[in-house]
């Protein structure tokens, strides 16, 4: 676990590995750990970022969902 602030560089990424049943995350492409264990199965995927104008200078959020490579170390 990791604080952060909400800004438009930050990368957020999950892994979900089935193989070996795990979901890790990562932070501007470097893995925090394994955030949960036990996984199996087929799975539905939901993403959602709620923003609001405070705080912001346009007042507009984004989101990207992208498939990509995990980070290596």
């Amino acid at each position: 676990m990791e604080p952060t602030h909400i800004n438009d560089s930050l990368t957020v990424g999950l892994l979900l590995d089935l193989d070996n049943g795990t979901l890790s995350v990562f932070k501007d492409g470097r893995e925090l750990g394994v955030m949960k264990e036990g996984f199996t199965g087929a799975y539905c995927w939901f993403a959602g970022r709620y923003c609001d104008d405070v705080g912001t200078v346009t007042g507009k959020c984004n989101m990207k969902i992208k498939r990509g490579i995990p980070p290596v170390e």
